[in-house]
């Protein structure tokens, strides 16, 4: 009588984050974090949830302009604020409608 190999348990479902290209890699992380702002923090500026900063500075697809424009306009509500954000500084790869 032969043994059957285990099968290993399947992992936690997730979906596996998507990785970079050219056409996703924005400044949002960068410049958040040299603001001296929490994701959080700036996802209360902006008005949108804490899930889609963490989705907008990883790139992923679904992030649209509008909401990435509204975190342009988080990002300079912050009273601390170094200097004004345009989208293209924040945004480069990415169309502004």
């Amino acid at each position: 009588m032969s043994v059957m190999p285990e099968i290993p348990r399947q992992r936690n479902s997730r979906i596996r984050p998507v990785p970079a290209t050219a056409a996703t890699v924005n400044h949002l992380e960068r410049i958040r974090v040299a603001e001296g702002l929490s994701i959080t923090r700036l996802a209360s500026l902006a008005g949108v949830s804490v899930k889609t900063i963490d989705r907008a500075e990883a790139g992923e697809p679904g992030v649209t302009a509008r909401i990435k424009h509204k975190i342009v306009r988080g990002l300079n509500k912050n009273p601390d604020k170094g200097r004004e954000f345009s989208f293209r500084d924040v945004f480069p790869n990415d169309r502004e409608y």
